[in-house]
């Protein structure tokens, strides 16, 4: 079966133009940018078809739950307590943010430093909430944003993203 391009890709910035740049800064830039962008695709594609699909795909492409650093009724409880099981999220990659932090570390619970398994990245998404429940700040049912997170990747092309359930501090 034949991926489809985003539906949203022409909210974002040209960023499936941005090969080039990052091609001389990542160790596989083709192979790793295409791996990154196909989880946040997955991602997207199951919160379209139901906030709770979404929220699953979140927990499964979690590295804090995959690795056992939460539980993934611990990540879920934490999602569920913000009420993210009604909102549907959208994540866009911008790639030519895309850059290897192989010294990244994160601290889980103020004490233990942890390195994480895989070619580490950090990138900038654009991620677009919309709600069913509240409004946000900005009088709207919907807000975006961009913000920093990072992924690892294994050596089998297994992703991971260090976002949200984890709540980790990092240095």
């Amino acid at each position: 079966m034949q991926r489809q391009p985003p539906r949203d890709r022409d909210h974002c910035d040209d960023h499936y133009d941005d090969l080039a740049v990052i091609s001389t800064r990542l160790g596989h830039p083709t192979q790793d940018v295409l791996l990154i962008r196909l989880r946040f695709e997955y991602i997207n594609e199951q919160f379209r078809q139901d906030p709770e699909l979404g929220l699953l795909a979140e927990l499964q492409s979690d590295y804090y739950a995959q690795e056992g650093i939460r539980t993934p009724a611990q990540c879920l409880g934490i999602w569920h307590s913000f009420d993210a099981g009604q909102d549907r999220f959208l994540h866009i990659p911008i790639e030519r943010t895309i850059a290897p932090a192989p010294g990244w570390r994160m601290v889980v619970a103020g004490q233990t430093r942890i390195r994480p398994v895989g070619r580490v990245y950090a990138l900038t998404p654009r991620t677009t909430i919309l709600s069913r429940t509240h409004r946000f700040s900005n009088g709207r049912d919907s807000e975006t944003f961009e913000h920093v997170v990072h992924v690892t990747i294994f050596s089998d092309g297994s992703t991971y993203l260090f976002a949200g359930c984890g709540e980790p501090t990092e240095t």
